[in-house]
């Protein structure tokens, strides 16, 4: 997943689980979670996984 706006992470990525893009996407579209959110939960990897997992 990449980040596709003009604030301070444009251009930075995280793996993620295929089965966690809706998820992923939910959270984005209705500000639930954002990008400094998500990366702070990968895991050793930088793999994303699912929030609070």
């Amino acid at each position: 997943m990449r980040l596709g706006s003009d604030s301070d992470e444009f251009g930075q990525a995280f793996r993620a689980l295929p089965s966690t893009l809706p998820e992923i996407e939910s959270n984005f579209a209705l500000g639930n979670v954002d990008w400094k959110d998500h990366v702070a939960l990968l895991d050793e990897d930088g793999v994303f996984h699912k929030v609070g997992s």
